[in-house]
């Protein structure tokens, strides 16, 4: 059976060596300098959370800009500016032409429904690749968009 001693015996405080109180110091510094350098650190909730924004307006009926590029899982948010109600739809049944609603394998349907103005809707991709979009009132006045999806 083993036995195990504890030594709570106070001893005096060993002499500290030039070199000992270098080393102490530089951890010191490094340690300092790792939590500034996080601390200056892009914050990814608080980048995930500034959606890229589009613009949808009356004159003409249109979305600002018409096509744009994100990475997968960036929000994208829409603003109804305008005066009159618009929607962002991706539903192939929905679209009078079925090329202004398509998206890539995989990946769902959206659709804001009917946005009065001053209104917002966010999607966030999370499928790389292109997606056709429209807006219902105004698809045959040409008020489509693109979003292209980068990995």
């Amino acid at each position: 059976m083993a036995s195990g001693v504890i030594d709570l015996s106070i001893r005096p405080r060993e002499k500290l060596t030039s070199g000992r109180l270098i080393l102490r110091i530089i951890i010191v510094i490094s340690a300092i300098g790792i939590v500034m350098a996080l601390a200056f650190l892009p914050d990814p909730a608080h980048a995930a959370s500034h959606p890229v924004e589009i613009k949808m307006g009356d004159t003409p009926a249109k979305y600002k800009p018409a096509k744009i590029t994100v990475k997968v899982g960036e929000p994208v948010e829409w603003v109804n500016t305008g005066k009159n109600v618009h929607s962002v739809t991706l539903v192939p049944s929905d679209a009078q032409n079925p090329k202004d609603a398509t998206e890539p394998k995989g990946a769902s349907t959206f659709d804001s429904g009917f946005m009065a103005p001053g209104s917002k809707f966010t999607y966030t991709f999370t499928v790389p690749g292109t997606y056709h979009y429209f807006c219902v009132p105004h698809e045959k006045a040409g008020m489509v968009g693109v979003v292209v999806v980068k990995k």
